[in-house]
């Protein structure tokens, strides 16, 4: 099973919204303090308000490791292990966007742009996690001391805001809810079963925790 491999936008927030006009009277909520990009991206100009263009984006609010899979294993001093082994499910991972009818008729693009807000494919709505056991290879080198580890996989969670800018004249209407999601590519590994060991929040952190060490 592939590892996947994500760049976390943690920069980004939800930014303050302020009043903002543009030439021809069309006045619409945008983000403060953005790039020329970003403003054109949330914002409209008199074109955008004639032909009553939709913005849509979305901004990261928050990143954490979900551990879907975890089992715990003993090893007796001297034992190594080296071959595939199923693990069993702890946890299931799902979608939610929030919104009305209109909001989950266009949950598509929503989802698109959160895909490209954190630079890898994400699971779209009404997408969850399997709640299967599954298989992966693992690696635990021999030791002279008796160790408990944890074997588990999982996938990369986020808390988003959705926006959603009508532009039309004389102002624009800004929307804006909730959205959830996680990566569709999953992450494995092996832990010493016992969370003290690692930072907190950390993806052995979590592991560890899924699997009562």
């Amino acid at each position: 099973m592939s590892r996947r491999i994500v760049t976390v936008l943690a920069a980004l927030a939800t930014a303050s919204a302020v009043l903002v006009s543009v030439p021809g009277g069309v006045a619409v909520s945008a983000p403060a303090a953005t790039s020329a990009s970003a403003r054109a991206t949330h914002s409209c100009s008199r074109e955008d308000a004639d032909k009553l263009r939709v913005k849509r984006w979305v901004t990261l609010d928050s990143h954490k490791y979900a551990i879907t899979h975890a089992d715990r294993v003993r090893l007796d001093p001297g034992a190594s292990f080296d071959r595939t082994r199923s693990v069993s499910f702890v946890d299931k991972v799902s979608t939610n966007i929030e919104g009305g009818a209109e909001i989950h008729s266009e949950a598509g693009a929503f989802f698109a742009k959160a895909s490209v807000t954190v630079k890898a494919s994400v699971a779209h709505l009404h997408e969850s996690t399997t709640t299967r056991s599954v298989s992966d290879t693992f690696h635990i080198p021999a030791r002279k001391r008796a160790h408990r580890y944890v074997f588990y996989e999982g996938v990369d969670f986020f808390r988003m805001h959705w926006h959603r800018l009508q532009c039309r004249m004389p102002h624009g209407e800004l929307k804006s809810g909730k959205l959830k999601t996680y990566t569709r590519a999953t992450f494995s590994g092996v832990a010493r079963c016992s969370h003290g060991h690692y930072k907190r929040g950390s993806e052995a952190y979590a592991a560890t925790l899924a699997g009562g060490c």
